[in-house]
């Protein structure tokens, strides 16, 4: 049953300073000290009239409100409501016994205290939430409001700055298996009490003091009759006043339950643990999770509903349980959303089996590979050393300038693959290397050499631009495959970019270079080449907006050599004065390392290769 303190009853317009002590029935004694006090009330009356004609002109208009206040002021928390009200509670308790009057409370006579008991009888409330799966003992904090304004988050009155609740609303929450409905019909009686005491208040001022009185006796004697009698004459229980009806509703609760439901929804959200990659699953090609655990989150839109349902069909004693959503560890509700394939890149290969098999291997070495938050990768460490014992076999690769059968060749393909799928990514380039000569398979400019003891292609599982990322870093997963002369490289991983960002790379040509011509001395074994010229390359990051490039910056410049052609004396072809004059290109640098500045690769020196360098080995 529902309790109720009234004893600290107060309303706004009524005053209870003032207390006066219950006349009891057939108590002469008293009636007389009743009726001295009404008469110097009416004295107090008379004073506060005479004052009110002596006001201005401006005031005298509201004198008479100000009797009735006064008049008011003299009720207090032991007065009897005196005019016939009647409270209908058939919207929140209905009929018991099918009697049409059940749901029904005559008032008069009774205190605000004792109004409130007889409500209190009507009805029983012990509504609650429960989630018998709910993680007892533990302890979290109060989940913000995605949705909440800048304005709705600001603290305290915005024309009073100083003032504030004092409450702190960041405080931790223990769990528990049961949530409380507060009790809404017990915080409306106060309110509703309060309408009932006010309308006395005018019904006093417009009534004689001692007819009211008489009644008001008249009415106490014959509801306590019926209380003791189970049959009541008509001519006892008529009385000739009419019925003044109070409804008592429980209207305008959504934003009480939504209360409710939010802190339901905080207590008993789980966050799920292990959202990030733990291990590689080979057999199954399926990164696992370390330390996983699922999380909940309660279904707040459906908590609401059983709540209003609850209350609607007047079941203030239900236990409504919580329902949700099962939230997997991938499904971690940080920032950057859940693990996906944040990129991928693809590039064509040919069809010399064995450089295919080189590049297979490569791939089936790389895959499955994990890089743990600020982690460097090394290419070169991953995939190891490239030999015959290893499975690798020889094909074309550069060396020295020249295009020679060594063991390894082709897996430069991979690592300029997951160079492209990185930078899409937005991970921090730390070490990259453009060829000696112009890839087929890639935009020039886009590569990215590797060799065992020579160049190496490695980054860190770090964002490359602050500005366009999520602060969070969690473990990423590089998924590398060969299929029908085709190389993919995916990253998988947590959303690197702010949501509506991408990155990629953008290059164009800006110089040609001369080719390099060389005359075959007698004995060197050399046969007359064509030869092809040089270029360089500049390389912009690419950074869109939903589409809108927002930055297109130089990443980086890259020098191709040309193939050195080789000729004799009866193949020379006739040198022109320019070509004489012209023992350098306008423009380039002797020092062919300074064409490129430090972009993703993080070096200016070894990454370009002038004519006659080598990137060693492997490429």
């Amino acid at each position: 049953m529902a309790a109720n303190n009234y004893n600290g009853y107060s309303r706004k317009s009524v005053s209870r300073k003032k207390s006066r002590k219950r006349r009891k029935q057939h108590d002469y004694t008293m009636i007389y000290i009743g009726l001295g006090v009404i008469v110097v009330l009416l004295v107090i009356l008379g004073i506060i009239t005479f004052k009110g004609k002596g006001k201005s002109t401006d005031t005298q208009g509201s004198s008479d409100d100000t009797a009735i206040e006064e008049t008011t002021e003299a009720l207090n928390a032991t007065d009897e409501i005196r005019h016939n009200a009647v409270i209908d509670l058939s919207a929140i308790i209905g009929s018991k016994s099918g009697i049409a009057d059940d749901n029904k409370i005559n008032v008069r006579g009774m205190t605000p205290a004792e109004i409130s008991e007889a409500i209190s009888e009507k009805y029983s409330w012990s509504m609650a939430i429960v989630n018998s799966d709910a993680n007892v003992g533990d302890v979290v904090k109060p989940q913000a409001d995605i949705n909440q304004t800048t304005e709705a988050a600001t603290l305290g009155d915005a024309e009073n700055p100083d003032s504030g609740s004092g409450e702190d609303t960041y405080s931790e929450i223990s769990v528990s298996d049961k949530i409380s409905v507060p009790d809404y019909i017990a915080e409306r009686i106060p309110a509703f009490i309060d309408l009932i005491v006010n309308a006395d208040a005018d019904y006093i001022a417009n009534q004689p003091e001692t007819t009211t009185a008489a009644e008001t006796e008249k009415a106490k004697k014959s509801r306590k009759s019926a209380e003791t009698e189970s049959e009541t004459s008509a001519e006892e229980t008529t009385d000739p006043e009419p019925e003044v009806v109070y409804t008592f509703t429980l209207d305008d609760l959504d934003a009480e339950i939504d209360e409710i439901v939010s802190y339901a929804a905080n207590m008993w959200y789980v966050e799920p643990l292990g959202g990030s990659i733990g291990s590689y699953d080979s057999a199954n090609d399926k990164f696992v999770m370390e330390n996983s655990r699922s999380g909940f989150k309660i279904d707040k839109d459906t908590l609401k509903s059983g709540i209003q349902s609850a209350i609607g069909s007047k079941g203030f004693d239900e236990q409504i349980k919580a329902t949700g959503t099962v939230l997997s560890a991938e499904d971690s509700s940080n920032v950057s959303g859940a693990y996906t394939t944040i990129a991928t890149f693809t590039t064509n290969t040919t069809s010399n089996s064995v450089r295919n098999k080189n590049i297979q291997l490569a791939c089936n070495k790389l895959n499955g590979t994990i890089v743990r938050p600020g982690e460097e990768f090394s290419f070169n460490n991953t995939v190891g050393q490239r030999t015959k014992e290893a499975g690798f076999g020889e094909a074309a690769a550069y060396n020295n300038g020249e295009v020679v059968q060594e063991v390894g060749g082709g897996v430069c393909q991979v690592s300029t693959t997951l160079y492209n799928a990185v930078v899409k990514a937005g991970l921090k380039v730390t070490a990259r290397q453009s060829h000696t000569f112009k890839p087929t398979y890639v935009t020039p400019g886009q590569d990215a050499t590797v060799s065992w003891g020579g160049p190496d292609f490695r980054f860190a599982n770090l964002p490359s631009k602050s500005d366009y990322s999520y602060n969070s870093s969690y473990a990423i997963g590089i998924r590398a495959s060969y299929y029908n002369q085709t190389v993919t490289v995916s990253i998988y991983g947590r959303p690197v970019l702010k949501d509506g960002y991408s990155f990629s790379l953008d290059s164009k040509q800006t110089q040609t270079i001369e080719m390099v011509r060389q005359l075959i001395t007698p004995g060197s074994g050399k046969t007359p080449e064509k030869g092809s010229e040089g270029s360089v390359w500049e390389t912009r990051l690419i950074i869109k907006k939903d589409g809108e490039v927002v930055s297109n910056n130089v990443d980086h410049n890259a020098y191709y050599s040309g193939h050195i052609e080789y000729y004799t004396d009866e193949t020379a072809a006739p040198v022109t004065e320019s070509q004489s004059e012209s023992e350098t290109v306008p423009g380039i640098t002797d020092d062919p390392s300074q064409l490129q500045p430090a972009g993703p690769g993080g070096s200016t020196g070894p990454g370009v290769i002038g004519p006659g360098g080598s990137t060693g080995p492997g490429g």
